[in-house]
């Protein structure tokens, strides 16, 4: 797959990135050359494997969702500075 001039302006416009005529003259063979490398990749035999997420073996690291101790109100404002019968007190934020 080869890249046009036109078409590397097009991408460029949609990309938001300002490109002069010097500097994509000097980036559309780079960038051919690099669509070459991906051509070359696309001549390998890939039948039989499978496709990857990620080249590591990520796992899920998140806990079981268990039933544990429930705290009453009073064991939770226990500790609290400042508090009411139902509810932390704090400095007010907003006037």
């Amino acid at each position: 797959m080869k890249l046009t001039a036109e078409t590397l302006a097009a991408q460029a416009f949609q990309a938001r990135i300002a490109l002069s005529e010097d500097q994509a003259a000097a980036l559309l063979p780079q960038i051919n050359e690099m669509l070459g490398d991906f051509d070359a990749l696309n001549e390998l035999d890939t039948t039989g494997v499978e496709p990857l997420v990620s080249v590591l073996s990520l796992h899920n690291v998140m806990r079981p969702d268990e039933v544990r101790q429930n705290f009453g109100r009073a064991q939770l404002l226990a500790n609290a500075p400042k508090r009411t019968e139902e509810a932390f007190v704090v400095p007010k934020t907003v006037e």
